[in-house]
C-alpha cells in the first residue's frame, strides 16, 4: 500500500487522505476532522510555526523524509508557502501537487491536479516542460456522510416551516457577499414574500450585509448564523443554494449538489473563484457571463416553482455523483501516485 502525505493549512472537509497539517490553528478550526482521522488511525502532525516559515519547512521535510514517504500532496496556493517549501525540501520520490488559485512551478513535481478547467487552460500556454503533468481532477466531498446528514429543524434556525429558503454557506461571507449580489438577494426577496435568505459563516454578525438588507426592507426575512462544524445540517434545510458573486465559493457548491440542491452559480471572470462555482454546476444550470439580473431571475423562478427546484436539485445531485466522489477522487489520485512510483523505479530515481 501507498504512504501518502497531503499537506493542509486550514480545517479539511473534502479529503480521506492521510494528513499533515502544516499549521498549528487546525487545532481549533478542525476539530471534529482532526478526531475522525484519530478514529480511523491516520497519523496526522501538526508543526509549529513559532520558528518561522523556513525552520518549519525544514523540519516538516525531515519529518516526511524519516516517514519514507511515497507520495507527497501539496496544496498549492499563495497562502501555502510552508506547504510549498517542505515539498521543495523533502526528497519523497513522488510529488502532486492540488490546485487551489495558483501554481507551485517547481522541478520534480509529477503532476498538478486542477478541480477548475479555467485554471488549468489559463497556465497551459506558458506551462513549463519541468513542472511535469497537467491533470483535470474533481477534489469532490463525501457524499455517503450528506445522505446520512439530518437536516437542521427550521424553528432551530427561527425559520417558517413553510418558507422558501435560500442559503449561501461561506467561511468569507460578508466578503463574499458584494454589493450586487446582495443587491440580488434583496430583489428576489422583494419579488417573492414566500423567500426567506440565511447566510452561514464568519461570525455571523455581518454588520454592512445587514445594514444593506434592512435598508433594502428585507432584514426581518433573512437569518445569519456563525460558521457550522456540520455545515450540511444547514444545507439540507434549505430549498435553493445561491453561490456569492463575483467571488465566490467552490466547495460548498459541491456540498449543496450533493445536497440536492437547486444552485445558482455565476461565470463573473477567468480567475479561480471567479469562475470555480460556474465550472462546477457546467451546463445547463451555469449562468455563463456576469448578470446579476439573470441571476435573481433564476433564483425567483425556483423560488416560485417547487418542481422546477426539484429538478434542477435532482440533476446537479446526478453531477455531484458522475463528478465528485471524493471516493473517486482519493482513487485517481493513488492511481496517479503509483504510476509515478512505477515510473521512478524504471529511470532509476
Amino acid at each position: 500500500s501507498l504512504n501518502v502525505y497531503s499537506t493542509e493549512n486550514m480545517c479539511i472537509r473534502k479529503g480521506e487522505l492521510p494528513v499533515l497539517f502544516s499549521s498549528e490553528p487546525s487545532q481549533e478550526r478542525a476539530k471534529d476532522s482532526l478526531q475522525r482521522l484519530k478514529d480511523l488511525g491516520v497519523p496526522v502532525y501538526l508543526a509549529e510555526r513559532a520558528a518561522g516559515i523556513t525552520e518549519t519547512a525544514q523540519a516538516v521535510a525531515r519529518r516526511i523524509d524519516g516517514d519514507g514517504i511515497d507520495v507527497l500532496i501539496l496544496q498549492a496556493g499563495l497562502s501555502m508557502p510552508i506547504d510549498w517549501l517542505s515539498v521543495r525540501l523533502s526528497q519523497a520520490p513522488v510529488k502532486l501537487q492540488i490546485h487551489i488559485g495558483s501554481t507551485a512551478y517547481q522541478r520534480g513535481i509529477a503532476g498538478t491536479l486542477y478541480d477548475n478547467e479555467v485554471n488549468m487552460r489559463r497556465e497551459a500556454a506558458g506551462w513549463p516542460d519541468y513542472a511535469g503533468r497537467q491533470v483535470l481532477m474533481r477534489r469532490g466531498t463525501d457524499i455517503e456522510s450528506f445522505d446520512r446528514c439530518v437536516a437542521a429543524d427550521r424553528s432551530t434556525l427561527d425559520v417558517p416551516s413553510d418558507a422558501v429558503l435560500i442559503g449561501t454557506v461561506s467561511n468569507h461571507l460578508e466578503a463574499r457577499l458584494s454589493v450586487a449580489c446582495c443587491d440580488a438577494l434583496c430583489n428576489v426577496l422583494a419579488a417573492c414574500p414566500e423567500a426567506w435568505y440565511i447566510g452561514v459563516g464568519g461570525n455571523g454578525c455581518p454588520t454592512r450585509t445587514m445594514a444593506h438588507f434592512k435598508e433594502r426592507g428585507v432584514l426581518e426575512r433573512t437569518r445569519f448564523l456563525p460558521q457550522q462544524r456540520e455545515p450540511g445540517r444547514v444545507l439540507k434545510a434549505l430549498d435553493i443554494y445561491a453561490n456569492e458573486f463575483p467571488v465566490g465559493g467552490s466547495q460548498s457548491v459541491v456540498e449543496a449538489m450533493a445536497c440536492g440542491l437547486p444552485v445558482a452559480a455565476m461565470r463573473c471572470g477567468e480567475t479561480h473563484h471567479e469562475s470555480v462555482g460556474a465550472d462546477i454546476v457546467g451546463e445547463p444550470w451555469v449562468i455563463e457571463s456576469f448578470d446579476p439580473p439573470l441571476y435573481a431571475r433564476r433564483l425567483e423562478s425556483w423560488a416560485r416553482d417547487r418542481e422546477g427546484r426539484r429538478r434542477a436539485g435532482c440533476a446537479l445531485r446526478k453531477r455531484a455523483e458522475a463528478h465528485f466522489s471524493v471516493k473517486d477522487f482519493v482513487r485517481k489520485v493513488c492511481a496517479l501516485g503509483e504510476e509515478g512510483l512505477c515510473r521512478t523505479a524504471r529511470v532509476g530515481v
